[in-house]
């Protein structure tokens, strides 16, 4: 017999343990490709001493951090909060897992060890990891009931046309590539949101219709550059999530304080909402004043302040509802994000190197603080559990 103590080491700490080193390269690998964009010929600093190394594989940086880090989180997350009896659907989350995992290490590997293999076949994992979420949601939805399907089915619809065009049509423009391959934690997290609105007054007429349209943002983004009309793309992007965010601010703006409704959690929505909001109006300048090279201030104060707050917040109640261990709050690591996205801000607007190597060690210090104390518990947890059941008669 498979215990929860066991089930949880063979599963939930290796695949923590991925997501760490996911993030960690991902940070780096993403030093350099700051250098080749902001400060071409740097070579001094950190962020110089990662340039030499490793700026030929600068461009997977979205790939480690969106697959090898939050798909694989999201993944875990799904996984571990599977009720019993849906054995079935474990094992299409583990092929999901294991998928994302071997593809994002496959393709960094390519790169680094120029093994020659093409990208094409190289993607086949991503693909097959992201079909396979896409068809545990459409599967559950028989079970249990779901009003976020939708936002769900769309985030991973938009993971399979960013996989898709960076392996086979490269068609679309940098901002829309990222925006794309954002679009998947993005309408994920705003998913898990309208879900538990379920519990507080269901999620209302107007979210309902928002969230069955999510799917067409990343069909009208994928389309627009082949109609030639990429601002149709970035227009639709902005409106869309602008009416999105405007519905979650409102109704979770309005539980503050309500029973139940755990305070640490309610300021990380805040901030989250108050970040993403923040790149949807940069994004509007930009599209409209032609300053592309402030995309990186778009994207990642959707990234980092969006995901990374959203993350942040849930963390302690995914973890206890996972493992049953409390993983305390602490402020720490959302100070060290969110001063992080300020810094990064200031840096891309200054062109100041300097300022990014400081951004990139508060958002490390920031993931490492969260990521590291989970299996600091889990370790001694799981061999109390697995020594208990040792000594069970007929173990």
């Amino acid at each position: 017999m498979v215990t929860p103590w066991r089930r949880l080491g063979r599963e939930v700490l290796p695949a923590l343990g991925v997501a760490v080193i996911s993030m960690i390269l991902g940070i780096l690998v993403g030093l350099p490709r700051l250098v080749t964009i902001y400060s071409p010929g740097y070579t001094g600093g950190i962020v110089g001493f990662l340039h030499e190394r490793l700026y030929m594989v600068y461009d997977y940086h979205s790939s480690l951090i969106i697959i090898g880090f939050i798909a694989v989180l999201i993944t875990v997350e799904r996984i571990s909060g599977l009720p019993r009896g849906m054995e079935m659907f474990r094992y299409i989350l583990l092929i999901a897992l294991v998928s994302f995992v071997s593809g994002t290490i496959l393709l960094l590997a390519n790169r680094l060890l120029e093994l020659g293999l093409p990208v094409t076949l190289l993607a086949y994992p991503l693909l097959l990891g992201t079909l396979s979420m896409a068809y545990f949601y459409i599967g559950v939805r028989r079970y249990i009931p779901s009003p976020s399907l939708s936002l769900f089915l769309a985030a991973y619809l938009s993971l399979l046309l960013a996989i898709l065009n960076m392996v086979l049509f490269q068609v679309l423009p940098y901002d829309l590539y990222g925006t794309i391959l954002l679009l998947y934690p993005l309408l994920f997290i705003m998913g898990e949101r309208v879900e538990l609105t379920r519990f507080l007054g269901g999620p209302g007429r107007p979210l309902i219709m928002l969230s069955m349209a999510s799917p067409s943002i990343p069909l009208v983004i994928m389309a627009s550059p082949y109609l030639d009309m990429p601002m149709l793309g970035r227009a639709y992007y902005i409106v869309v999530m602008s009416a999105l965010l405007l519905l979650l601010i409102t109704r979770d703006y309005r539980l503050r304080g309500s029973p139940g409704v755990d305070p640490y959690l309610h300021n990380h929505l805040m901030a989250s909402y108050l970040w993403l909001a923040i790149s949807l109006v940069a994004y509007l300048y930009i599209s409209l004043a032609g300053e592309w090279f402030y995309t990186d201030i778009v994207l990642h104060t959707a990234a980092l302040g969006y995901i990374g707050n959203m993350l942040l917040g849930h963390a302690p109640i995914v973890f206890r509802a996972i493992t049953g261990i409390d993983l305390g709050r602490s402020y720490l690591a959302t100070a060290a994000l969110n001063l992080g996205i300020i810094l990064r801000i200031l840096a891309s607007i200054t062109s100041y190197t300097g300022a990014y190597e400081a951004a990139a060690a508060l958002a490390l210090i920031s993931g490492l603080s969260i990521l590291a104390v989970p299996p600091l518990k889990i370790v001694p947890a799981i061999l109390d559990g697995i020594s208990g059941d040792a000594s069970k008669p007929g173990s």
